[in-house]
């Protein structure tokens, strides 16, 4: 996790903060009326992406940080009324039962060794009518390829693995939104020329974008399935009158 905040440090890693960033705001929407009163989560390296979204939460009830790393720095976490950053087990947060209409996930998913464990936590602690924003490495994507990045460790998904494993957990997918559609030597070589990929990869190999961006609903109940037995029952015809 060091070598993710040591990335986003760099020229590079603004870049990609930026771009992933604005994604996100997207997915959000612009309007911080949205947010007012409600509670906030950031789980992962949501801290960092929150730094870039404070206006936009500005009139949020709280917003809290949770980290796995006991000398993660506080940064501009400090201060900040109804703003905290605290360490705890991905697998067992440290915070009530339904208490989050919001949650951020980044770069905590693809680093956890019980995905399915850790989605269930996040059911928990989210409230009735929650909302999940999760940021993966796409599996199809170009940064998913190379360890130079955050983005090429840890376990990327593609959308149909992360649509299966949400509906495991008893939450339901919605939109999912792409990023970083150029490739990492773009990123490299500099920001118009980045920014100038960025448009070509979304017109022309959208597939092929570094993150996924998935939204999700948490479901409180959920139907039970018929079986097959019980289907081959309900399909028999019904005997003649007599």
């Amino acid at each position: 996790m060091r070598d993710i905040d040591a990335f986003y440090a760099t020229d590079i890693g603004a870049g990609v903060l930026k771009e992933t960033g604005r994604a996100l705001r997207f997915m959000l929407g612009a309007d911080s009326k949205k947010i007012r009163g409600k509670n906030i989560l950031l789980l992962g390296r949501g801290d960092v992406f929150g730094l870039m979204l404070l206006d936009l939460f500005k009139d949020a009830q709280r917003v809290i940080a949770i980290t796995q790393e006991p000398d993660r720095p506080y940064g501009g976490w400090v201060g900040e009324t109804g703003q905290r950053l605290c360490v705890g087990d991905y697998q067992d947060l440290p915070v009530p039962d339904s208490m989050f209409d919001l949650i951020i996930v980044v770069h905590a998913l693809e680093h956890v060794g019980r995905p399915a464990k850790f989605l269930r936590e996040i059911w928990r602690v989210a409230s009735d009518d929650a909302r999940i924003v999760l940021l993966t490495p796409s599996r199809r994507g170009f940064w998913a390829r190379t360890d130079k990045t955050p983005f090429g460790h840890g376990h990327p998904y593609s959308q149909k693995q992360l649509v299966q494993k949400l509906e495991d957990a008893m939450f339901a997918p919605g939109i999912c939104e792409r990023a970083l559609f150029a490739p990492p030597l773009a990123y490299g070589v500099g920001p118009s020329t980045a920014a100038a990929m960025e448009v070509a990869g979304a017109a022309f190999w959208p597939r092929f974008a570094g993150v996924l961006l998935t939204e999700a609903r948490k479901v409180i109940y959920r139907a039970k399935p018929i079986t097959e037995k019980k289907m081959a029952l309900a399909s028999m015809p019904s005997a003649p009158p007599v």
